[in-house]
């Protein structure tokens, strides 16, 4: 039986907040979906803080969904605070459960998650919260939180694919679809105007707390590629951790 003092020291533990950020349809969401089944993580989605459709900026006549704006910026930094500073502790489910999806990914090979499991079994114990959200990198109130910082990429020509092929978005209006040319004209110029310090660090440029940026491009490399290169980078930093429990 755990002892008092055990599940104190526990309770006390700092969680480690992975960021997957990238512009829309990237793949971020998808490597967060996999490595939440392969790992018990726990996960905050960005887009939870979306505002109502009522409070969308419009520009031209078109809801603009990509600006800053269109979200509660102000409770999502909030939120990732709160975490840093309950710990595991009481660290709630709301918006942000552990994954017990019973079915493995079908494109991450059996011995891969094998592999990972085992090295998670083998690391220090403490909480990980993936930080999955496409303006990550917009706030430096929301960057500089963030232990470890992941960039998903993707070619222009593979995300507006990606883009044209979704159906719509549920938000809180009903099912948003994109207008006619809404990637090249809302999507793409936002994410390199909110996502510059980013993208400057990206191209090799020394930018203030975004040392040490995994960069995942998923043009270049399969799911179970970025799984493992994200999940090694979580490893090490658990590894470094002096405040756990083996």
């Amino acid at each position: 039986m755990e002892s008092s003092m055990g599940r104190s020291k526990q309770s006390a533990m700092r969680p480690i907040l992975v960021g997957i950020g990238g512009v829309s349809c990237s793949g971020k969401s998808t490597l967060t979906d996999r490595l939440a089944k392969v790992l018990p993580v726990h996960v905050i989605y960005q887009d939870k803080f979306f505002k109502k459709s009522d409070h969308i900026p419009v520009i031209d006549g078109v809801q603009d969904w990509d600006s800053p704006d269109s979200m509660d910026m102000e409770a999502f930094a909030a939120r990732l605070r709160e975490v840093h500073k309950r710990g595991s502790a009481k660290a709630s489910t709301r918006n942000e459960p552990g994954y017990n999806d019973p079915s493995p990914p079908t494109d991450i090979s059996p011995k891969v998650i094998s592999k990972l499991q085992s090295q998670w079994a083998a690391s220090p114990r403490l909480p990980i919260y993936l930080i999955d959200g496409f303006l990550l990198y917009a706030s430096e109130a929301i960057f500089q939180q963030l232990d470890i910082k992941v960039f998903v990429t993707a070619q222009y020509g593979t995300l507006e694919a990606r883009r044209a092929a979704r159906t719509g978005y549920m938000t809180s209006g009903g099912t948003w679809k994109d207008p006619p040319g809404y990637f090249r004209e809302v999507v793409w110029p936002a994410y390199l105007r909110y996502n510059n310090k980013v993208l400057r660090a990206v191209a090799g440029e020394k930018v203030e707390g975004l040392d040490g940026l995994v960069v995942v491009d998923t043009d270049a490399k399969s799911v179970e590629e970025c799984v493992c290169v994200v999940a090694e980078t979580i490893f090490k930093m658990m590894s470094q951790r002096k405040d756990v429990c083996s």
